[in-house]
């Protein structure tokens, strides 16, 4: 019988009390950068010494440690049950641990549950590998509150806004969630934007394809980018050509038109 159990309490530990390392070095480059004693660079230093901190006594980085979210690619005979229950043992020893909040309160009555485990609490979004012979792959997501509190979905179009169903639309919303969340969640925060289908389908795809791929520094910048330009540039040429122009001239187009452009373009 598999035995999830250890792994996947190493895996809360760490989620919860470490920062990448990407992470890390992009708050210290940035640092360096600042003023010494500017109001920047002291909200650096204290990011900075919350992490070491974390990292050496083994506590959370944040208080909120969120809703737990498990993301599993396994093959079809993967033992899904078995997976359920070790890693709600996880769950529960680490926030007897005190690695995770007692977050897990009941709506109506109320009541904490006092081991994070209720309904859809942790919750598990699984998909198939299609290899029969894959590795399982797991992605821990502890979703703080404030990213929580401050999402928003918008119906185009929208009279309060003045937003119509284009992509002028589309940004005029961005403008008003990035407004009205300020100083509602812990910085630095990262904006995630989905467009099309209902919220939850919306949020699984955004999550799925990620939302940030590379972090550089303002130096790194260029190098960066033209590093990815060229692993672009080492696909089919005509594909290439034509995914180019599908975004240069669809920025420029409402949805009906850019659909009409991407069917013209990918039909070829």
């Amino acid at each position: 019988m598999n035995d999830f159990y250890p792994i996947l309490l190493q895996l809360i530990i760490k989620t919860s009390t470490e920062l990448p390392s990407e992470v890390t070095e992009a708050l210290k480059e940035r640092l360096a950068a600042e003023e010494p004693g500017s109001g920047a660079a002291s909200v650096l230093e204290t990011l900075l010494e919350n992490v070491r901190l974390a990292h050496e006594r083994q506590l959370p980085l944040c208080q909120d440690t969120g809703t737990i979210h498990f993301y599993i690619t396994a093959p079809e005979n993967f033992p899904r049950r078995q997976f359920r229950l070790d890693a709600e043992r996880a769950v529960v020893e680490a926030t007897r641990l005190g690695l995770l909040r007692q977050n897990c309160v009941e709506s109506v009555t109320g009541h904490n549950t006092g081991n994070n485990l209720g309904y859809v609490n942790p919750t598990f979004h699984w998909e198939e590998s299609d290899q029969a012979d894959a590795l399982p792959q797991v992605t821990l997501l502890l979703k703080g509150g404030g990213s929580e509190n401050v999402g928003i979905q918008y119906t185009l179009p929208d009279e309060a806004l003045g937003a119509g169903r284009d992509l002028g639309g589309v940004k005029a919303c961005i403008l008003d969630a990035v407004y009205r969340a300020q100083g509602k969640g812990c910085a630095p925060g990262v904006l995630g934007v989905s467009i099309g289908g209902d919220r939850v389908g919306g949020a699984e795809e955004a999550k799925r394809i990620g939302l940030v791929n590379e972090v550089y520094a303002p130096e790194a910048l260029m190098e960066g980018a033209l590093a990815m330009a060229k692993s672009f540039t080492a696909n089919a040429p005509i594909a290439v050509k034509y995914s180019k122009a599908c975004i240069d001239r669809g920025l420029q187009m409402d949805i009906d038109d850019g659909i009409a452009l991407e069917n013209e373009l990918f039909a070829m």
